[in-house]
């Protein structure tokens, strides 16, 4: 019974958000092999951080953030892709401090001051 209760307001807290974005305008189709431009640096990536971020924002309705395995691929090919634009936050910012930002459209990777991954998200602007 109180699995049922949290997965219910689990998914009322994902509607929530997913009605609030309504107005951004459709989504990048991801992952997509065409996406691919520069597939040669892995990412550093942890299966525990990997699978909390998926956790918090996973969508089975929206491509790159259906499974694991997606929202992994959708990270490398940010990461990879020579067209994102990447910021790099000094050491002494007062926010992002040290990180690492590449992004492409709406979708946001964050790496942290070692370079491993730390998020990845839609930017709703």
């Amino acid at each position: 019974r109180k699995a049922a209760q949290w997965i219910g307001q689990r998914w009322a807290r994902h509607k929530e958000r997913e009605d609030a974005n309504k107005d951004v305008g459709n989504p990048a189709t991801f992952p997509n092999d065409d996406f691919d431009k520069n597939e040669s640096a892995p990412l550093s990536v942890s299966d525990k951080q990997l699978g909390q971020k998926f956790g918090r924002h996973m969508d089975p309705n929206r491509p790159g953030y259906r499974t694991h395995e997606e929202y992994r691929r959708l990270a490398e090919q940010i990461y990879n892709n020579s067209n994102a634009n990447k910021t790099v936050f000094p050491n002494d910012a007062s926010e992002y401090a040290g990180e690492t930002h590449y992004q492409i459209g709406e979708y946001l990777l964050r790496l942290d001051p070692e370079g491993h991954f730390r998020s990845l998200y839609r930017v709703v602007k």
